[in-house]
């Protein structure tokens, strides 16, 4: 992450706002960790709140599975 701050926080925001569209309010909050972590340059932070952001994301992918 380290150097791509600004399009991890362009990122970040995008898919919080979709998220938010979805209900995957978790994946949604994990995003503007990642956001505010990545505006700051605090790559502890933002590893931190990517990692939650892949576990949710994975939620999301088997909710997904289940209802489709």
């Amino acid at each position: 992450a380290a150097g791509e701050h600004a399009q991890i926080v362009q990122c970040a925001h995008r898919i919080k706002g979709t998220s938010l569209m979805l209900g995957a309010n978790a994946l949604a909050d994990s995003c503007a960790r990642m956001e505010t972590a990545g505006a700051i340059r605090d790559d502890e932070a933002l590893r931190q709140a990517m990692e939650v952001f892949e576990t949710e994301l994975q939620a999301l992918h088997r909710y997904f599975d289940k209802v489709l």
